[in-house]
């Protein structure tokens, strides 16, 4: 009567005991899932921000020159706000790249 008690009890336990290693497995599947699926996303965002600072350096330098040929101080002035308003957004842009590649570089350990 004890052996056969035992010998339940025992299979209750080994059965539990695979369940929760199958729902830590299936969770730890799904925990890689998203946060590949982040890196992916953010490598995405990150390329999308890496080519608006190659256009937005290139319209900055289209404005200096302009900048350089102005012939108004009305028209140079106007210029120079734009100039202004370009660095701003290149800056903004650098710092967004900035805080993806920290991003993506945290979610890279995380799968390691």
């Amino acid at each position: 009567m004890r052996w056969k008690y035992l010998k339940e009890s025992y299979g209750q336990r080994s059965e539990a005991y695979h369940q929760r290693n199958e729902e830590r497995g299936r969770k730890h599947d799904e925990f890689v899932m998203r946060v590949t699926a982040n890196i992916e996303k953010n490598r995405e965002k990150h390329e999308k921000a890496a080519n608006a600072l190659s256009k937005a350096e290139a319209h900055l330098e289209d404005l200096q020159e302009k900048l350089s040929g102005a012939r108004g101080d009305d028209f140079a002035e106007r210029v120079s706000g734009w100039i202004e308003e370009e660095e701003t957004r290149i800056e903004s842009i650098k710092e967004s790249l900035e805080r993806l590649e920290k991003w993506i570089e945290e979610d890279e350990e995380k799968l390691r």
